[in-house]
């Protein structure tokens, strides 16, 4: 069983996706500290003008992890969020067939930004029609740092195979994967070109980009690089 962990991020990018449309479980790590001007409460759609973020405001005091980390209620983010989607993609091809369930899913009331995270996560992936199975870190209570907490999650899920982004080249122990038999694999990963509305392209942009553009070809062209 191919096990992927990654913190909840805020409408993850393509690759996101693709690392969960490549493993049978997926685990958000959401008791890890929370990093600020990083993907966890932001990510990038497109506009007219190239790219702009849409940032959840939160309420951080280092070195809280991400699941007590409070999102800002009153500065009026959801409002401005989905404005912005609208204004941005309103005459995408697939707007209308997505954008409902997704307002409906950022309307609702959170506390902490883990919680929306995983949320907006779990019903963009069913957009998206991708299955597997999801698990919170939290819940498992795993011990240890960095590879060796990473084995003992993967031993947790049941996995015998750890899927890595790319960058685990740099900080992973491969060794010790090796010695508690758990396969290490690294994520393959290079963002599909696809249309959109604007030259030139712009790559990794957040996942709501390729849905509202490609619509139910959406993960084809995600995880087999077709054209949409």
């Amino acid at each position: 069983m191919i096990c992927a962990i990654h913190q909840p991020q805020y409408l993850p990018y393509t690759g996101y996706f693709h690392k969960m449309a490549s493993c049978e479980v997926f685990i958000f790590l959401d008791d890890v500290q929370f990093k600020k001007n990083e993907w966890q409460n932001r990510n990038r759609i497109r506009t007219p003008q190239g790219e702009q973020y849409l940032t959840v405001p939160v309420l951080h005091k280092f070195p809280q992890t991400i699941r007590k980390t409070l999102i800002d209620a009153r500065q009026g983010w959801v409002k401005k969020h989905l404005h912005g989607l609208e204004l941005n993609y309103g005459r995408a091809p697939f707007f209308k067939r997505y954008f409902d369930p997704l307002r409906d899913t950022l309307a609702r009331t959170y506390t902490n930004l883990a919680e929306l995270n995983v949320e907006v996560t779990l019903k963009l992936a069913g957009l998206l029609s991708l299955r597997c199975r999801t698990l919170l870190s939290s819940d498992l209570r795993a011990d240890g740092a960095a590879t060796e907490r990473l084995i003992n999650l993967c031993r947790k899920a049941g996995a015998d195979t750890y899927l890595s982004g790319i960058g685990g080249k740099e900080y992973l122990d491969e060794e010790a994967f090796k010695r508690n038999g758990i396969q290490l694999r690294y994520q393959d990963f290079h963002s599909p070109v696809y249309p959109q509305a604007g030259e030139p392209f712009i790559p990794n942009l957040s996942v709501v980009d390729l849905l509202f553009n490609c619509g139910d070809r959406s993960l084809g062209v995600l995880v087999e690089g077709l054209k949409a």
